[in-house]
């Protein structure tokens, strides 16, 4: 007895299976915070409160720079040891809140940074048409990079 011979499918619908398949790998990470405040990242959602996360693996952002805030006063700048303890204090006090709020704003560029590239799986420089992928010791760099920024401006 002759065993029937399997159909098979024409290329095209073989590519279309195939390119179908490659879109369901490019799957989404998911973001859940448990009851103690931690934070999880998931290939499915763990709960019903898991946020969808969306990558941008653009070119990576510069670090966040702080720039002193300039003198009110430029005779006050030409030469700060002529003038009383009080004057400096006082300058100090109005130029902390500047330096907070601007402390507060690179924290916050650190701390999203440094999420986006502890999840990002594959990270490059370059623009969409010419990507040029890291090396793993170039991803250990900039990942410890905003690790560290995230110290300085959170801490």
């Amino acid at each position: 007895m002759i065993a029937a011979r399997p159909k098979r499918l024409p290329k095209a619908a073989l590519l279309y299976l195939m390119a179908m398949t490659s879109c369901l790998s490019a799957a989404e990470v998911y973001r859940y915070v448990d009851v103690n405040g931690n934070v999880i990242y998931s290939d499915r959602p763990l709960a019903e409160n898991s946020q969808t996360v969306v990558i941008d693996t653009s070119a990576p952002t510069p670090p966040p720079t702080l720039t002193p805030p300039e003198p009110a006063d430029p005779a006050t700048a030409a030469n700060p040891a002529d003038q009383p303890a009080a004057v400096e204090s006082g300058r100090a006090d109005a130029a902390a809140p500047d330096l907070a709020a601007q402390r507060e704003e690179n924290c916050a560029i650190a701390q999203e940074r440094n999420e986006r590239y502890s999840i990002a799986r594959r990270i490059y420089r370059g623009s969409e048409e010419d990507r040029e992928y890291l090396t793993d010791a170039e991803l250990d760099e900039i990942r410890a990079q905003a690790a560290a920024d995230v110290e300085e401006w959170c801490n």
